[in-house]
């Protein structure tokens, strides 16, 4: 699961929300990234990634907008 935030306290209000959460009985893992940039380089690297939360207002006023119209299929 990657969260796409500017602000690092999503980040860590979503892990206290997921900390008990499996899947198939495996721990969720969670990875942050602080820009539609760094998530582009983050998901180019790694196709693996199950679930994007984005947040839309970051480097640009429609950011994550732009992020979940890039994300490949």
């Amino acid at each position: 699961m990657l969260v796409v935030d500017d602000d690092p306290d999503v980040f860590h209000v979503t892990q206290l929300v997921l900390r008990r959460t499996s899947v198939l009985g495996k721990p969720l893992k969670l990875t942050r990234c602080d820009s539609g940039a760094s998530a582009r380089q983050k998901l180019s690297a790694h196709t693996d990634v199950a679930v994007l939360i984005s947040d839309v207002v970051m480097e640009e006023e429609d950011a994550g907008l732009q992020l979940v119209q890039w994300v490949p299929d």
